[in-house]
């Protein structure tokens, strides 16, 4: 059977002395993986055609043993986001993420569209990269199934208060007042305004309008430890790549710190 759809490649792996096992986050057919006959070669057709980072128009033949790439069409190449070793890294945990909490074999244009978004803004240089790694992880947990419920405490509804907690295992909100003697959870955290408010956005917003939101320098950071860890605490997963970004953004703070 052959099918056409547009992906992202989120892996390449070699095989043998020509070919190439590709993993893409593909719009209606979730993370497949692909064999590229003849992909190291130089004079072959595809050659080239398909690396990390780069989202094409597929046309696969469908067999009993999956998909192989008979012809690939690039529409938009993120390869320059190699050339700068934060950005790459980070790039590179988006995709792990992505292959991670994505369907198989179903429809996933949302995961797609919102990982294509944020590697242009990655790439574009004009977001804090920390932002657009929360964005990304709360918002690709929400299409996931790990939606957190922050529209009010869970106690008494309150949708704005003076102290609210974010439990992070529960995935709710409870006021102070509601709390019970329980702050010393190790699953609270005391959030403030902007920061509950960016999470909001996040998560409810309209996508045409996820990346249109403002939120200070200062609370970026705590943004981007709450959202990593909510993934850490739902996924059950190890990312590789998100220690080595960890590794990268301390190495080029301290960089900073020096000059």
């Amino acid at each position: 059977m052959k099918v056409t759809t547009a992906g992202l490649v989120l892996k390449e792996m070699d095989i043998g002395e020509s070919d190439k096992l590709i993993t893409a986050l593909t719009e209606d057919r979730g993370v497949i993986s692909v064999i590229s006959p003849g992909a190291k070669r130089l004079r072959t057709k595809n050659s080239g055609a398909l690396q990390m980072f780069y989202y094409c128009e597929l046309t696969l033949f469908k067999g009993r043993k999956g998909y192989i790439v008979d012809e690939v069409e690039i529409k938009e190449r993120f390869e320059n986001l190699k050339y700068d070793i934060e950005k790459f890294s980070l790039a590179e945990y988006f995709c792990e993420i992505a292959f991670v909490l994505s369907p198989r074999e179903s429809e996933s244009r949302d995961f797609l569209r919102l990982i294509l978004n944020c590697l242009y803004f990655l790439l574009n240089g004009k977001m804090n990269l920390h932002l657009i790694k929360s964005i990304l992880e709360l918002r690709i947990c929400s299409f996931a199934g790990y939606m957190p419920n922050l529209i009010g405490c869970t106690g008494c509804k309150e949708y704005k208060c003076d102290k609210l907690y974010f439990d992070i295992k529960n995935s709710s909100l409870i006021c102070n007042d509601c709390l019970n003697g329980k702050n010393n959870s190790y699953d609270l955290i005391l959030i403030n305004g902007s920061v509950l408010d960016a999470m909001r956005h996040i998560i409810y917003s309209k996508f045409d309008k996820l990346f249109l939101f403002k939120i200070s320098d200062s609370s970026i950071d705590f943004l981007s430890s709450i959202c990593e860890k909510y993934v850490l605490e739902h996924v059950d997963y190890k990312f590789k790549s998100l220690n080595f970004f960890k590794t990268i953004n301390n190495y080029a703070l301290e960089v900073e710190k020096m000059i």
